[in-house]
């Protein structure tokens, strides 16, 4: 799951934790820039997902802009990052989003990294009292895999 929140009787365990990019449609004048701070989104209308879909990941996408000086003006709402690329090349919107969403080819957009600390994480959720083996031994194997770079989940 994308940003998880333990609850009870629930552990998070986290696989990977990945800074944002910004999403870009091949027109906008930064999509040419090699790296850019989020601020320089501020005035740019944005596509976004909804709180109601993932509100830790919301919250945290919000906080980092925050924490850059700006709320974004969140123009147009989609359900999938594919879609959200697609509304952005579009000519809808900017957007940020976790950097292995760039991996999804997406006609008439770019995807530049964000200059900031703040990250987003991937999590299995589990049963806290959970004693499956195979479930920490898939685990243990995923968190490897996903740590050595060797692969990014969209």
């Amino acid at each position: 799951m994308r940003d998880g929140e333990s609850a009870d009787d629930v552990t998070i365990r986290n696989l990977i934790r990945e800074p944002y990019v910004a999403i870009l449609s091949k027109a906008h004048p930064l999509a040419k820039a090699k790296r850019i701070k989020p601020e320089a989104l501020a005035k740019d209308p944005f596509v976004f997902f909804p709180k109601s879909l993932a509100k830790l990941a919301y919250e945290r996408t919000i906080e980092m802009c925050a924490s850059h000086g700006f709320t974004p003006n969140v123009m147009q709402e989609a359900p999938q990052w594919t879609t959200m690329a697609m509304l952005v090349g579009a000519g809808l919107g900017v957007s940020l989003a976790p950097e292995s969403v760039a991996a999804v080819p997406v006609p008439d957009v770019v995807f530049v990294p964000i200059i900031s600390q703040a990250r987003t994480s991937i999590d299995a959720a589990l049963r806290s009292d959970c004693a499956n083996t195979s479930v920490k031994l898939l685990l243990d194997g995923v968190t490897r895999h996903m740590k050595n770079g060797t692969s990014r989940l969209v």
